[in-house]
Parts: C-alpha cells; structure tokens; sequence
C-alpha cells in the first residue's frame, strides 16, 4: 500500500550526528540530500537517540520524525473466524513529503483493506491529503494514538483509527485497537457503500529492529561497486561489508522497527451496519519505517523500481522473518532474508536484533510452475505460490520455506496502482527444524519484474 517506498510498508526531532565513513575509492561519492530532509544512514554507534535507550526508541516511533521524507506506520495479517475462515487485513498511516518547488510538501494518507474467505476480493477504503489543511490529523504520544479523518458537510465523517490502549507502543504486551469508517472504493459490488472495522491485538514480542547496526539500517539496495565489495572480499556479507568499511549508504535504506505477532484478540467487520465477519483470532504485523531520498536514491525510485516481500510470522515458536529482494536496472536485484524471534539477542534500545542474516548468494525465490492467476479485471497476473531457499545461515543447514496464498483475489487496486497485498500460509523448514506459519506478501504482477530463480 506505501505510495513511494519500496515494500520493505506521524512531533518530536531527531537530530542526526554526523559520522564519516572509511575512505574507500569502490564506493560512491555522497549525493547531498534533498532540500529539508535529513538522511537515513547506516553507523556503527549508538548516536541516534532511538539506538540510545528503550525510551529514545518508543519517542522515536511514537512521534513525528518531519526530518525524514517518508514516515510510515503498517499493520497487516490474518484475521480467523471461529469456522476457521481466513480473512486479511491491511491497514496504513503513511507521511510522505514531496517537493513543490524547494518547499517539501506533506501528505498523509490511511487506509484500510480488507479480503473475506467467504467472499473474495478486497473491500478498500482510505483518505488521504494536506495533513490539516484538507486532512485533520490528530497524533498523541503518551499513549500513542493516530487518527486521520475527513469531513463533507451533510455526510458522516470519513476516518481510520489506531492506538495503544493498553502499555506503550513497541512494548511486548502492549494492546492496540484499530477503528475504520470508511467507504469502500474498490471496484466490486460494494463500492461507495460503507466499511466499518474494529480489531483488538495484544503484542506477543515487542519490537525488533532490522538492517545492521544499533539504529536498525535496513538497505533497500547496493550501488554496483558496492556489491562487488560485498561480493568479492566479503563473501556476500553486508553485515560484515559494512563492519569493516563503515560504508554510510546514505538514503540507500530506512530505519526499519517491526512488532510482527500482535494477536488479535477480538475483531468485527459491517458494511453499511451489517457485520459480515467477527471472530477472536488471528496475527497482525506491525511495520515502522523512516526513510529519506537523495538525488541518486530519487533517480531509483523513480526509473523502475520493483520488489517482493514476505512478512512471516511463526506464531509456535514466536519468531519472524523478513524476506524479499527490491530490483532496478541501474542497481541490479538486491535480496535480503533475517530471522528474529522473542528470545533474540537485545540492542542497546530493548529492541530484538537479527539471531539470523543470511548472505546475498545464499537467498533464492522460485515461483511455482503452475500456479499463475490472472485478475480478470486488470488482466495482471501473478504466481500464487513460491519457494523460497536460504542456503547460507553460517551452521551449514539449509533452509526451505513454501509460500501458498491464503485467498485466490488478492490483487489491491489502488487509482492507476495494482499489486497483490496477499496473505499467504507458510510451511517449510530453517536450519533443518520444521515452520508454520503466516507470510503477508507484497508482489508485483508477472512482467514488472523477473520473477525468475534468481539470487543477489
């Protein structure tokens, strides 16, 4: 659902220490960062205020960060009725500046996706605009809340609403609650007929943090000498690539912090009034991402960028997987796989870190002959199931997982935006023990990107 992001997806400030990288004449120079902005960067150290201490990372995700470009705030999962029927849910509170001359301009957007086992295709609903100016958007810190609505005289009120009812935000134990009245823009035969939502989730893990070092950088791609490096002196490690050289990668990636197993412990779903789904169960997956764009990152984002992405929860053992790979002509396919779990080593911030990384050479995604569908309606196709190998987890074990999507319509379509925002069950193993679980898929359609096996 993010509009300018790579998948990989609202007033406090931030105020970002400069560090120098090593000199090394492989990578490129840096680009300055746009007007306003600051940038996302990897550091060895501690210096952010989120990598600080557990209350420098709840500040940080509980307030604005009007520094970055782009601020975003994503929930998505499962939701199980008592029959067993499998519903999914997204859910969006996204700041995304973009530049009006050399004044960077705000826009909000929250929205809200919902696709039933028992009647397939999505119900999508969201508002969006000048956060207020035509959008009134209300943010709280302690406890954190966001709400972002609309009015047009005469109608009931548009608006998507989420808190933190119980704890804090991040914390393992913190109770969420997510709210939507809005109406249904999908074409389908609810369009313009209201959607109303209602999901109680507790968090089973607290947070964890992705990418490398104490901020939680996650690259969404490596410039071509780069990869080289990695590739040839540090046999496919960008952890050890960026250990060794302190290579910044400014505004190549995000600050990326996850709670992946809220569980949902009560939810309700009524078009026009009418409940057409309820039940007690189901996993939520919570992303916060900050990014920000140099020129050199606005030039990649802009020329054909493309990505894949599972979000995969395993609710038995309470450990998460984030895996995917982003693609453009200019910066080649860049794959990334981490594994982290409740009992996971802890940063300095309380966040859980990465038990596992694997290395570029070692991830593979292999769509399964077969399993193609087409939406009839966009005419866009996409696989239904994948396997995905991680050949190198540093033990010698292999690991295989299977993705099946849960549900055959999955494809959101969004203006002139189509991707399949599907949910997917997982099976398979790591490092030789059996999984199950969930894995929420973000994917393009068949012919934006090679779909082909591939690795880094």
């Amino acid at each position: 659902m993010r509009t300018r992001t790579i998948a990989l997806g609202i007033a406090g400030l931030v105020a970002v220490a400069a560090l120098a990288p090593m000199a090394r004449a492989d990578v490129p120079a840096a680009t300055p960062v746009l007007p306003g902005s600051a940038e996302a960067y990897y550091s060895p150290r501690a210096t952010l205020p989120m990598a600080q201490s557990p209350q420098g990372l709840r500040h940080f995700l509980s307030h604005d960060q009007p520094q970055y470009d782009e601020q975003s705030y994503v929930w998505a999962g499962s939701l199980i009725e008592a029959d067993g029927s499998v519903n999914a849910l997204a859910v969006e509170m996204q700041r995304n500046d973009s530049l009006g001359g050399l004044v960077a301009i705000p826009a909000v957007t929250a929205g809200i996706l919902v696709n039933r086992e028992s009647d397939p295709g999505y119900v999508i609903g969201g508002l969006g605009g000048l956060p207020d100016l035509t959008i009134p958007l209300a943010l709280t810190s302690v406890p954190w809340s966001a709400r972002a609505q609309s009015f047009t005289p005469g109608q009931q009120p548009d608006y998507v609403d989420v808190r933190v009812v119980e704890g804090q935000i991040g914390e393992r134990g913190a109770v969420y609650e997510f709210s939507a009245d809005v109406p249904d823009i999908a074409d389908g035969p609810n369009k313009g007929r209201r959607m109303q939502v209602y999901v109680r989730a507790v968090d089973t893990t607290g947070v964890m943090q992705w990418g490398y070092g104490p901020s939680g950088f996650m690259p969404m791609w490596i410039y071509p000498p780069q990869r080289a490096a990695i590739m040839d002196t540090y046999d496919g490690s960008v952890g050890d690539y960026l250990a060794a050289t302190r290579d910044r990668m400014g505004s190549q990636g995000t600050y990326y912090f996850s709670s992946p197993l809220l569980k949902v412990q009560d939810f309700r779903v009524a078009i026009d009034g009418r409940r057409v789904s309820h039940g007690s169960d189901g996993w939520l997956w919570m992303d916060n991402v900050e990014r920000s764009f140099d020129q050199r990152a606005q030039d990649v984002v802009d020329n054909g960028v493309s990505w894949l992405e599972f979000s995969v929860q395993i609710p038995k053992t309470r450990q998460a997987l984030k895996i995917g790979y982003t693609q453009q002509a200019s910066v080649g396919r860049f794959p990334y796989a981490m594994l982290s779990a409740v009992d996971a080593p802890t940063a300095r911030n309380g966040a859980r870190t990465a038990q596992m990384t694997w290395n570029l050479d070692g991830i593979r995604f292999h769509p399964v002959p077969g399993s193609k569908w087409t939406n009839p309606a966009t005419g866009h196709t996409y696989y239904l199931k994948y396997r995905v190998n991680l050949d190198d987890s540093g033990t010698g074990k292999k690991s295989t997982l299977w993705f099946t999507a849960a549900l055959p319509k999955q494809e959101a379509v969004i203006s002139t935006r189509s991707v399949f925002e599907g949910l997917f069950r997982m099976k398979g193993t790591i490092d030789g023990k059996p999984v199950e679980g969930w894995g929420f898929g973000e994917l393009q359609p068949v012919g934006s990107l090679s779909t082909g096996s591939q690795a880094g």
